[in-house]
């Protein structure tokens, strides 16, 4: 009965909506290497998943930094939770460190970071970094594949 009366998180949702898209069609203020996604099927698929990991491998000889490694995570990682989201039967919404920590101690200890800005949430307390993994990808190469982390985080993770 109390979760009933539990305060709902403001959702961050429109937000990374946008910087979803500014991944591909900012013209403004591209992402480095932007040209990459020229004549690509940026179409928030499960598929599509596979430029951001080609993507990713392509920045990786040399990696971007301060402001640009910003830019880059915020996007692509913005990308791959909207994929999620779009393809997934599970309803996840968008949250700012902020409210994540509210929700669960065990977020607050993470901490705020580039990779904790903004996480994936599902009630009751399902929670999914895409910028943590970004990160992950840009260090780690292949094996930590997004188009794979997607697919787990579409499908749920096993109770």
């Amino acid at each position: 009965m109390l979760s009933f009366f539990k305060k709902k998180p403001k959702l961050n949702n429109e937000a990374n909506q946008d910087l979803s898209v500014m991944l591909f069609d900012n013209t403004d203020d591209p992402v480095r290497n932007h040209g990459f996604f020229n004549n690509k099927s940026m179409d928030f698929t499960v598929e599509s998943l596979k430029i951001i990991d080609d993507y990713l491998e392509s920045l990786r000889s040399d990696l971007p930094e301060n402001e640009e490694l910003v830019k880059v995570t915020l996007r692509a990682g913005s990308y791959i939770g909207e994929v999620v989201r779009k393809n997934s039967s599970i309803k996840y919404n968008w949250l700012k460190f902020k409210e994540a920590e509210k929700l669960n101690p065990k977020i607050k200890s993470l901490g705020f970071g580039l990779g904790t800005a903004a996480i994936l949430w599902a009630e009751p307390d399902n929670f999914v970094f895409p910028l943590a993994k970004v990160l992950r990808r840009l260090k780690n190469g292949s094996e930590d594949s997004v188009h794979f982390f997607a697919k787990v985080a579409i499908d749920g993770l096993p109770e």
